[in-house]
């Protein structure tokens, strides 16, 4: 791959392979012009705050209202609302929003940092079914099918596999979420009881 820098500051990149299927660069290169990591910026924020409101304020009150087994099942009910439309949109947009594809394409880490080089054992190593229960714990079933999803699928809709990994992703993460959110709202109200 080369690489210029032209008048307005972008780079033109000349790949020796064509470009890869993200339409940003070639696998193999580490470089992002100023629209991309802006595209990236910008939606990663506006992501996580949408996720951040919707996973701790709404799932709380939710569960504290409705109660442990009837508010999991609204918020079941939402939360698949929500990661069906956040993949349809995605795809939609053909943008890489959030940095998945070009995070996908650059699963390779050689550096020292512990925490990486585990995280890249287990998306690298492992069956399918570690990774997707792995990274359920931490993201929704939008982000972890996004991620995993084949390659020749990116913004193309779910194949059979895709589906499978966002079931999966959906149930671990209901689950957890659930469990977590529903001992955190009884921990709360033993607390104020007490008082």
């Amino acid at each position: 791959m080369s690489a210029r820098i032209l008048n307005d500051g972008h780079l033109d990149r000349v790949a020796v392979n064509g470009d890869s299927a993200l339409g940003l660069q070639p696998a193999n290169s580490d470089a992002l012009d100023l629209r991309d990591i802006g595209r990236f910026t910008v939606g990663f924020s506006a992501y996580s705050f949408f996720a951040f409101l919707f996973d701790y304020p709404l799932f709380g009150a939710v569960i504290w209202y409705f109660g442990a087994i009837k508010g999991s099942l609204v918020m079941l009910t939402l939360t698949l609302a929500v990661d069906l439309c956040s993949i349809r949109l995605y795809d939609w947009a053909k943008k890489d929003w959030l940095a998945l594809e070009f995070i996908r394409s650059h699963r390779i880490y050689s550096g020292q940092n512990i925490i990486r080089r585990a995280v890249r054992w287990i998306l690298t190593r492992t069956p399918l079914v570690v990774q997707v229960v792995f990274l359920s714990l931490k993201f929704n079933a939008f982000i972890v099918t996004a991620l995993l999803r084949e390659q020749r699928s990116s913004f193309n809709g779910l194949s059979r596999r895709d589906w499978g990994i966002f079931a999966l992703s959906f149930l671990t993460a209901q689950l957890y979420w659930s469990i977590c959110i529903a001992a955190g709202v009884e921990g709360l109200s033993w607390v104020a009881a007490e008082h």
